[in-house]
């Protein structure tokens, strides 16, 4: 189920393992128990994960975390999936030192691969924190790392960070460039997720380049590999891909039923962390198409989702929409409004170093 992007049948399926587990009678405290309950809940997690479900991803970390028996591979696996937690929910601090215990543990461990997950990871935060140059290096050793073990596919994922700290340099034609070489890789191993990926960042990279075209072709390629693999999550947010780019060529009522289609996705999978940030999107769409009521509507529920989920820069995200959208409305109370919303955003990209 976890394979077929089913996350709400994996969740039942491993929870489910650990149910029958428990009903077995008293734990043996067993390796092959212990490796049993490690299985479940590592896949649980996954599934969490894909939810945006971060309060029972992080439940599921800490059960895991009773299960490492200072074993510094298992601790290592830990430290980067606390990692990936902490960078989706934008508290890069957290983030960067876990991928420094994972490091550690890796090389205590001996474990090259966990080793280079590690550096691939912090080169993301660092480029979220604006350290473009410190976070090349760091995915670079991950991508030498990765070929030197002949991890294809962990090297193509180290390739797609240095064409995404390209397009946050606002180095558009050399992103593009990146993204070309990943995609001929991609396509030769036939990884459909991968290029999913690869596609999505290509559409973002030429909706920079004012190359709509190229970045709808791209944008509706990733949501046709999701629907054709099951992936119904991530085809809501290729969706909301789509609708920003229809957005921007002006198209805002086939981009609001992008959105919408993104949004009823999104709800059904129960993908929160994404629906927050599609709603922001949505929102501005919303306005500029003439109804500024219901983006600001859209905004306001976006940004009461990311707050509650944690989620920092989906949050700064939301605000300036918010923004954006009291100022549409222009209203005299709404100029206040719209300044104070904007200097809580500065305050949130702040504090959680969001520096681009």
């Amino acid at each position: 189920a976890l394979a077929a992007f089913d996350a709400i049948a994996a969740i039942d399926a491993f929870s489910r393992t650990l149910a029958l587990e428990a009903a077995a009678g008293a734990r043996t405290g067993s390796a092959g128990e212990r490796a049993r309950r490690r299985e479940a809940l590592a896949g649980r997690e996954q599934a969490h994960f894909q939810l945006g479900d971060h309060a029972a991803q992080l439940a599921d970390l800490r059960e895991l975390g009773d299960l490492v028996d200072d074993d510094p591979r298992l601790l290592a696996d830990l430290e980067n999936r606390l990692a990936m937690r902490a960078l989706r929910l934008g508290d890069y601090p957290a983030a960067e030192a876990a991928t420094r215990l994972a490091e550690e543990a890796a090389r205590r461990g001996d474990d090259e691969r966990a080793c280079g997950e590690a550096l691939r990871l912090r080169g993301e935060v660092l480029e979220r924190q604006g350290d473009c140059d410190a976070a090349l290096v760091s995915v670079a050793a991950a991508r030498e790392i990765f070929s030197r073990l002949g991890a294809f596919d962990d090297e193509t994922r180290a390739m797609i960070g240095i064409g995404r700290i390209h397009l946050i340099r606002a180095h558009y034609e050399l992103a593009r460039d990146t993204y070309g070489t990943i995609l001929d890789r991609v396509r030769d191993s036939g990884d459909a997720w991968l290029e999913r990926v690869v596609r999505n960042h290509i559409a973002v990279i030429s909706l920079c380049l004012s190359d709509y075209e190229e970045a709808m072709r791209s944008a509706s390629r990733a949501v046709e590999i999701c629907h054709r693999c099951g992936d119904r999550a991530r085809e809501g947010d290729n969706l909301s891909v789509c609708g920003a780019v229809l957005t921007e060529v002006g198209q805002y009522g086939a981009a609001a039923a992008s959105f919408a289609r993104a949004l009823d996705i999104l709800d059904r999978t129960g993908s929160r962390w994404s629906r927050a940030d599609c709603l922001v999107y949505a929102a501005s769409n919303t306005a500029l198409a003439g109804d500024v009521e219901g983006g600001i509507g859209q905004a306001r529920e976006a940004l009461g989702m990311a707050i509650e989920l944690g989620a920092r820069y989906v949050e700064a995200n939301a605000r300036v929409a918010l923004a954006t959208t009291l100022l549409a409305r222009g209203a005299e109370r709404d100029l206040g409004a719209a300044e104070d919303e904007a200097a809580h955003a500065v305050q949130v990209a702040r504090a959680a170093e969001l520096v681009v």
